[in-house]
Protein backbone atom coordinates (compact mmCIF):
# COMPACT_ATOMS: atom_id res chain seq x y z
CA UNK A 1 0.00 0.00 0.00
CA UNK A 2 1.64 3.32 -1.01
CA UNK A 3 2.13 6.08 2.28
CA UNK A 4 1.00 9.64 1.26
CA UNK A 5 -0.59 12.58 3.12
CA UNK A 6 -4.01 13.34 2.53
CA UNK A 7 -5.18 16.99 3.49
CA UNK A 8 -8.67 16.36 5.24
CA UNK A 9 -10.92 17.00 8.37
CA UNK A 10 -11.49 14.52 10.97
CA UNK A 11 -14.80 13.44 10.44
CA UNK A 12 -13.73 13.04 6.57
CA UNK A 13 -10.48 10.97 7.94
CA UNK A 14 -13.16 9.12 10.07
CA UNK A 15 -15.39 8.20 6.58
CA UNK A 16 -12.51 7.27 4.59
CA UNK A 17 -10.78 5.03 7.35
CA UNK A 18 -14.37 2.83 7.73
CA UNK A 19 -14.24 2.35 4.00
CA UNK A 20 -10.47 1.26 3.85
CA UNK A 21 -10.48 -1.57 6.52
CA UNK A 22 -13.87 -3.03 4.81
CA UNK A 23 -12.28 -2.87 1.55
CA UNK A 24 -9.26 -4.66 3.00
CA UNK A 25 -11.60 -7.21 4.56
CA UNK A 26 -13.08 -7.80 1.61
CA UNK A 27 -9.81 -8.02 -0.42
CA UNK A 28 -8.05 -10.54 2.25
CA UNK A 29 -11.55 -12.74 1.44
CA UNK A 30 -12.24 -11.71 5.46
CA UNK A 31 -15.75 -11.18 4.39
CA UNK A 32 -18.01 -10.88 1.67
CA UNK A 33 -18.96 -8.30 -0.70
CA UNK A 34 -22.71 -8.61 0.05
CA UNK A 35 -21.83 -7.79 4.03
CA UNK A 36 -19.43 -4.55 2.68
CA UNK A 37 -21.95 -3.08 0.74
CA UNK A 38 -24.67 -3.45 3.82
CA UNK A 39 -22.37 -2.40 5.96
CA UNK A 40 -21.27 0.90 3.93
CA UNK A 41 -24.63 1.36 3.06
CA UNK A 42 -24.12 0.71 -0.56
CA UNK A 43 -25.51 -0.82 -3.97
CA UNK A 44 -23.38 -4.01 -4.69
CA UNK A 45 -22.61 -2.19 -8.34
CA UNK A 46 -21.27 0.59 -6.20
CA UNK A 47 -18.65 -1.99 -3.95
CA UNK A 48 -17.47 -3.30 -7.08
CA UNK A 49 -16.83 -0.02 -8.62
CA UNK A 50 -15.03 0.96 -5.21
CA UNK A 51 -13.21 -2.23 -4.98
CA UNK A 52 -11.33 -1.76 -8.18
CA UNK A 53 -10.77 1.62 -7.95
CA UNK A 54 -9.55 1.05 -4.65
CA UNK A 55 -7.08 -1.81 -6.02
CA UNK A 56 -5.82 0.83 -8.72
CA UNK A 57 -5.42 4.08 -7.00
CA UNK A 58 -5.41 3.20 -3.27
CA UNK A 59 -6.79 5.88 -0.89
CA UNK A 60 -6.51 8.51 -2.50
CA UNK A 61 -8.93 7.73 -4.65
CA UNK A 62 -11.45 7.71 -1.61
CA UNK A 63 -11.00 11.01 -0.70
CA UNK A 64 -12.95 13.84 -2.78
CA UNK A 65 -11.74 15.32 -5.43
CA UNK A 66 -11.65 18.90 -4.24
CA UNK A 67 -9.21 18.34 -1.81
CA UNK A 68 -6.51 18.46 -3.98
CA UNK A 69 -7.61 21.70 -6.16
CA UNK A 70 -6.95 24.96 -4.28
CA UNK A 71 -10.00 26.77 -3.42
CA UNK A 72 -11.75 29.82 -5.29
CA UNK A 73 -9.86 33.11 -2.91
CA UNK A 74 -6.80 31.24 -3.12
CA UNK A 75 -3.51 34.01 -3.15
CA UNK A 76 -0.90 32.93 -5.03
CA UNK A 77 2.78 33.05 -3.79
CA UNK A 78 4.04 35.50 -5.46
CA UNK A 79 1.11 38.03 -5.09
CA UNK A 80 1.21 37.43 -1.46
CA UNK A 81 5.24 38.19 -1.35
CA UNK A 82 4.05 41.42 -2.81
CA UNK A 83 1.58 42.13 -0.16
CA UNK A 84 4.48 41.33 2.64
CA UNK A 85 7.34 43.19 1.06
CA UNK A 86 4.27 46.41 0.67
CA UNK A 87 3.14 46.29 4.25
CA UNK A 88 6.84 46.13 5.58
CA UNK A 89 7.64 49.15 3.82
CA UNK A 90 8.74 52.64 5.49
CA UNK A 91 5.85 54.53 3.73
CA UNK A 92 3.37 51.97 4.59
CA UNK A 93 4.34 51.58 8.29
CA UNK A 94 1.10 53.11 9.88
CA UNK A 95 -1.14 53.24 6.81
CA UNK A 96 -4.89 50.83 6.99
CA UNK A 97 -5.68 47.39 5.66
CA UNK A 98 -8.05 49.43 2.96
CA UNK A 99 -5.66 52.16 2.21
CA UNK A 100 -2.65 49.15 1.47
CA UNK A 101 -5.61 47.65 -0.92
CA UNK A 102 -6.28 50.55 -3.28
CA UNK A 103 -2.33 50.69 -2.95
CA UNK A 104 -1.57 47.37 -4.27
CA UNK A 105 -4.36 47.36 -6.95
CA UNK A 106 -3.41 50.50 -8.53
CA UNK A 107 0.47 50.16 -8.38
CA UNK A 108 0.93 46.24 -8.77
CA UNK A 109 -2.30 45.00 -10.38
CA UNK A 110 -3.12 42.70 -7.07
CA UNK A 111 -6.39 42.30 -6.95
CA UNK A 112 -6.84 40.80 -3.08
CA UNK A 113 -10.33 42.08 -0.56
CA UNK A 114 -9.22 44.54 2.48
CA UNK A 115 -10.01 41.16 4.54
CA UNK A 116 -7.35 39.43 2.95
CA UNK A 117 -4.88 41.98 3.50
CA UNK A 118 -5.96 42.27 6.84
CA UNK A 119 -5.22 38.79 8.21
CA UNK A 120 -1.77 38.97 6.05
CA UNK A 121 -1.09 42.01 8.15
CA UNK A 122 -1.96 39.98 11.56
CA UNK A 123 0.35 37.25 10.45
CA UNK A 124 3.17 39.46 10.11
CA UNK A 125 2.83 41.62 12.94
CA UNK A 126 1.94 44.34 11.32
CA UNK A 127 -1.45 44.50 12.38
CA UNK A 128 -3.25 44.56 15.89
CA UNK A 129 -6.46 42.65 15.73
CA UNK A 130 -8.95 44.52 17.84
CA UNK A 131 -12.37 44.46 18.59
CA UNK A 132 -15.43 46.49 17.33
CA UNK A 133 -16.43 49.79 18.93
CA UNK A 134 -20.02 50.26 20.22
CA UNK A 135 -20.92 53.83 19.94
CA UNK A 136 -23.52 55.85 21.15
CA UNK A 137 -26.51 55.95 18.38
CA UNK A 138 -27.47 59.45 17.79
CA UNK A 139 -30.52 59.88 15.15
CA UNK A 140 -28.60 61.01 12.10
CA UNK A 141 -30.54 63.89 9.57
CA UNK A 142 -31.03 63.16 6.18
CA UNK A 143 -28.86 64.29 3.19
CA UNK A 144 -30.24 67.18 1.23
CA UNK A 145 -32.61 66.73 -2.13
CA UNK A 146 -30.36 69.01 -4.32
CA UNK A 147 -26.73 69.51 -4.99
CA UNK A 148 -25.34 72.67 -3.50
CA UNK A 149 -28.69 73.40 -1.33
CA UNK A 150 -26.26 73.46 1.68
CA UNK A 151 -22.63 72.97 2.40
CA UNK A 152 -21.10 71.76 5.00
CA UNK A 153 -17.51 73.53 6.77
CA UNK A 154 -14.87 72.87 9.01
CA UNK A 155 -10.88 73.19 9.89
CA UNK A 156 -9.09 70.92 11.40
CA UNK A 157 -5.00 70.66 12.74
CA UNK A 158 -2.89 68.23 12.27
CA UNK A 159 0.51 67.43 11.58
CA UNK A 160 0.32 65.84 8.07
CA UNK A 161 3.83 67.06 7.28
CA UNK A 162 5.49 64.69 9.96
CA UNK A 163 8.56 65.73 10.70
CA UNK A 164 9.50 67.53 7.69
CA UNK A 165 7.32 70.62 7.92
CA UNK A 166 5.62 72.77 10.73
CA UNK A 167 1.77 72.21 11.75
CA UNK A 168 -0.88 73.77 9.39
CA UNK A 169 -4.84 74.21 9.56
CA UNK A 170 -6.91 71.96 6.69
CA UNK A 171 -10.39 74.48 5.66
CA UNK A 172 -13.01 72.24 4.16
CA UNK A 173 -15.90 72.67 2.46
CA UNK A 174 -18.36 69.74 1.49
CA UNK A 175 -21.60 69.38 -0.06
CA UNK A 176 -24.77 68.11 1.94
CA UNK A 177 -26.02 66.04 -0.85
CA UNK A 178 -23.10 64.20 -2.30
CA UNK A 179 -20.53 64.26 0.06
CA UNK A 180 -18.50 65.83 -2.70
CA UNK A 181 -15.52 67.80 -1.70
CA UNK A 182 -15.97 71.44 -3.85
CA UNK A 183 -12.84 73.12 -1.59
CA UNK A 184 -10.06 72.31 0.48
CA UNK A 185 -6.82 74.43 0.87
CA UNK A 186 -3.79 74.06 3.58
CA UNK A 187 -3.65 77.42 5.56
CA UNK A 188 -1.88 78.95 8.25
CA UNK A 189 -4.80 78.88 10.67
CA UNK A 190 -8.37 79.04 10.48
CA UNK A 191 -8.52 82.94 11.00
CA UNK A 192 -10.56 86.03 9.23
CA UNK A 193 -8.27 86.29 6.44
CA UNK A 194 -7.20 82.84 5.55
CA UNK A 195 -11.52 82.47 5.92
CA UNK A 196 -12.31 84.65 3.96
CA UNK A 197 -9.48 83.91 0.84
CA UNK A 198 -10.84 80.23 1.12
CA UNK A 199 -14.13 81.37 0.36
CA UNK A 200 -13.53 83.63 -2.21
CA UNK A 201 -11.92 80.75 -4.34
CA UNK A 202 -14.68 78.77 -3.64
CA UNK A 203 -16.81 81.45 -4.95
CA UNK A 204 -15.37 82.09 -7.99
CA UNK A 205 -15.06 78.70 -8.93
CA UNK A 206 -18.57 77.23 -7.84
CA UNK A 207 -20.47 80.06 -7.36
CA UNK A 208 -22.71 80.52 -3.76
CA UNK A 209 -24.35 77.78 -1.96
CA UNK A 210 -28.07 78.73 -0.18
CA UNK A 211 -26.49 78.16 3.25
CA UNK A 212 -23.48 76.81 5.05
CA UNK A 213 -23.30 74.15 7.78
CA UNK A 214 -20.00 75.51 10.55
CA UNK A 215 -19.32 75.70 13.93
CA UNK A 216 -19.87 78.78 16.29
CA UNK A 217 -16.05 79.87 16.38
CA UNK A 218 -15.54 83.34 16.61
CA UNK A 219 -15.01 84.22 13.03
CA UNK A 220 -18.65 83.03 11.63
CA UNK A 221 -20.36 84.08 15.14
CA UNK A 222 -20.56 86.55 17.97
CA UNK A 223 -20.41 84.35 21.28
CA UNK A 224 -20.16 86.81 23.77
CA UNK A 225 -23.08 86.49 26.39
CA UNK A 226 -24.58 89.34 26.11
CA UNK A 227 -25.26 89.21 22.03
CA UNK A 228 -27.63 86.38 22.42
CA UNK A 229 -30.81 88.66 21.95
CA UNK A 230 -28.95 90.74 19.79
CA UNK A 231 -29.86 89.36 16.17
CA UNK A 232 -28.38 92.23 14.38
CA UNK A 233 -25.13 92.03 15.50
CA UNK A 234 -23.27 89.92 13.67
CA UNK A 235 -19.38 89.44 12.51
CA UNK A 236 -18.06 90.82 9.45
CA UNK A 237 -18.18 86.86 7.54
CA UNK A 238 -21.64 86.78 8.54
CA UNK A 239 -21.98 90.10 7.14
CA UNK A 240 -20.10 89.26 3.68
CA UNK A 241 -21.98 86.04 3.33
CA UNK A 242 -25.28 87.37 3.52
CA UNK A 243 -24.97 90.24 0.90
CA UNK A 244 -24.19 87.02 -1.13
CA UNK A 245 -27.81 85.72 -0.28
CA UNK A 246 -25.84 82.81 1.70
CA UNK A 247 -27.26 81.82 4.99
CA UNK A 248 -24.59 80.56 7.80
CA UNK A 249 -26.21 78.10 10.14
CA UNK A 250 -24.72 77.41 13.72
CA UNK A 251 -24.13 73.68 14.88
CA UNK A 252 -24.80 73.31 18.29
CA UNK A 253 -22.65 70.31 18.68
CA UNK A 254 -19.78 68.52 16.54
CA UNK A 255 -22.42 65.22 15.86
CA UNK A 256 -24.55 67.66 14.44
CA UNK A 257 -22.14 68.42 11.54
CA UNK A 258 -20.86 64.44 11.53
CA UNK A 259 -20.57 64.40 7.78
CA UNK A 260 -17.65 66.80 7.28
CA UNK A 261 -16.21 66.17 10.91
CA UNK A 262 -16.32 62.42 9.27
CA UNK A 263 -14.88 63.21 5.90
CA UNK A 264 -12.27 65.20 8.17
CA UNK A 265 -11.52 62.05 9.56
CA UNK A 266 -10.86 60.05 6.17
CA UNK A 267 -8.34 62.95 5.61
CA UNK A 268 -6.29 62.85 8.35
CA UNK A 269 -6.03 59.07 8.07
CA UNK A 270 -4.89 59.46 4.19
CA UNK A 271 -3.63 62.49 3.62
CA UNK A 272 -0.53 61.94 5.65
CA UNK A 273 0.03 58.94 3.79
CA UNK A 274 -0.58 60.58 0.25
CA UNK A 275 1.77 63.58 1.31
CA UNK A 276 4.38 60.51 2.10
CA UNK A 277 4.25 58.88 -0.83
CA UNK A 278 3.69 62.16 -3.31
CA UNK A 279 7.15 62.86 -1.29
CA UNK A 280 5.63 66.36 -0.53
CA UNK A 281 6.34 68.65 2.14
CA UNK A 282 6.09 72.34 0.75
CA UNK A 283 2.23 73.98 1.49
CA UNK A 284 1.87 75.25 -1.91
CA UNK A 285 2.91 72.53 -4.02
CA UNK A 286 0.94 69.93 -2.10
CA UNK A 287 -2.50 72.63 -2.70
CA UNK A 288 -1.98 72.19 -6.21
CA UNK A 289 -1.51 68.43 -5.64
CA UNK A 290 -5.11 68.42 -3.62
CA UNK A 291 -6.83 70.70 -5.89
CA UNK A 292 -5.42 68.79 -9.00
CA UNK A 293 -5.22 65.38 -8.20
CA UNK A 294 -6.24 64.27 -4.71
CA UNK A 295 -9.81 65.72 -5.07
CA UNK A 296 -11.48 63.78 -8.03
CA UNK A 297 -10.19 60.35 -6.70
CA UNK A 298 -11.42 61.10 -3.56
CA UNK A 299 -14.76 62.43 -4.88
CA UNK A 300 -14.77 59.36 -7.26
CA UNK A 301 -14.87 57.15 -4.53
CA UNK A 302 -17.06 58.14 -1.58
CA UNK A 303 -19.63 60.52 -3.83
CA UNK A 304 -23.30 59.47 -3.21
CA UNK A 305 -26.05 60.58 -5.84
CA UNK A 306 -28.39 63.17 -4.73
CA UNK A 307 -31.81 61.84 -4.83
CA UNK A 308 -33.38 65.26 -7.16
CA UNK A 309 -31.33 66.28 -9.98
CA UNK A 310 -30.79 70.11 -9.72
CA UNK A 311 -28.09 72.38 -9.20
CA UNK A 312 -29.23 75.56 -6.66
CA UNK A 313 -25.81 77.30 -6.49
CA UNK A 314 -25.89 80.89 -7.59
CA UNK A 315 -23.44 82.36 -10.03
CA UNK A 316 -21.75 85.44 -9.20
CA UNK A 317 -22.42 88.77 -11.49
CA UNK A 318 -19.92 90.40 -13.49
CA UNK A 319 -20.67 93.30 -10.73
CA UNK A 320 -20.54 91.08 -8.01
CA UNK A 321 -16.46 89.93 -9.15
CA UNK A 322 -15.72 93.19 -9.68
CA UNK A 323 -16.93 94.27 -5.97
CA UNK A 324 -15.65 90.60 -4.44
CA UNK A 325 -12.90 92.84 -2.42
CA UNK A 326 -15.66 95.10 -1.05
CA UNK A 327 -17.97 92.46 -0.45
CA UNK A 328 -15.41 90.54 1.89
CA UNK A 329 -14.04 93.98 3.37
CA UNK A 330 -13.31 94.00 7.14
CA UNK A 331 -15.66 96.85 8.94
CA UNK A 332 -15.31 98.29 12.10
CA UNK A 333 -17.64 100.49 13.87
CA UNK A 334 -14.97 103.34 15.48
CA UNK A 335 -16.39 107.04 17.00
CA UNK A 336 -14.19 110.02 15.67
CA UNK A 337 -13.38 112.42 18.55
CA UNK A 338 -12.49 116.40 17.94
CA UNK A 339 -8.50 116.44 19.19
CA UNK A 340 -7.44 119.96 20.20
CA UNK A 341 -4.78 121.98 21.70
CA UNK A 342 -4.81 124.56 24.03
CA UNK A 343 -3.45 127.28 21.72
CA UNK A 344 -5.78 126.22 18.80
CA UNK A 345 -9.11 125.48 21.56
CA UNK A 346 -7.94 130.23 22.39
CA UNK A 347 -7.65 130.94 18.76
CA UNK A 348 -11.14 129.01 18.19
CA UNK A 349 -12.88 130.86 20.68
CA UNK A 350 -11.08 134.28 19.80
Amino acid sequence: MLESTLPMTHGAFEKVHKKVEILDKVIEWRTTEIQAWIELWVTDRWIRELLKKYKKYWEEWLVHGLVWKSWNHHIKDNEKTIIIDMIKQEDFKDCKPIFINEKLEKRYWVCVSKETVRHIMIDEHVWIKGTKKHHEYRQKRSRKDFYWEMDQFDWSYYKRFEDRAEECCLLLDMDDATGDINHAKFCENEWYECVVNFRKENVLIHGVPRSIYLDKFSTYKVNHWKAVNIKDLRTNFDRSMRKLWCELISAHSPQAKWRVERCNETLQDRLEKELRLAKISDIDKWNEFLKNEFIPEFNKQFSVNVSKKGDLHTKLTKEQIENLDWIFAKEELRSLGMIMSFNTRRNFTK
